[in-house]
């Protein structure tokens, strides 16, 4: 009887527990190194977001204030180790050129859709 009690609570706190999981929507943004001017060796991260910002929208704004943060970076271990400070993971890394090379990184987070402004 106790073991048939216990399964029923089991399957109850199951079936709660998924019928209020949230939805998690994943969200992209683009970071780019360059040359600062031309061949020089100092160089500047830029940070993208994408050309339609309403699909880069979010309740509060500390998440973009975050990510903008990149712009004052200068390597690409810098721009590494920040994004997965504040939760982002690497999805992929491009290099491209031999002098003045420019690096494109991408990255993703997951969002919970709560976060997310209306569109």
């Amino acid at each position: 009887m106790n073991k048939h009690l216990i399964i029923a609570a089991i399957v109850f706190v199951v079936s709660v527990s998924t019928s209020f999981a949230q939805t998690t929507i994943e969200k992209f943004c683009e970071v780019m190194t360059r040359p600062k001017n031309g061949w020089t060796t100092k160089r500047i991260a830029t940070i993208s977001f994408g050309e339609q910002f309403n699909l880069f929208s979010f309740k509060d704004s500390t998440v973009i204030n975050q990510l903008q943060k990149v712009n004052d970076l200068k390597t690409e271990t810098d721009v590494l180790n920040y994004m997965a400070s504040i939760g982002w993971r690497l999805v992929n890394f491009n290099y491209t050129g031999m002098y003045g090379a420019i690096e494109v990184m991408y990255f993703k987070r997951e969002f919970d859709k709560s976060e997310l402004a209306e569109n």
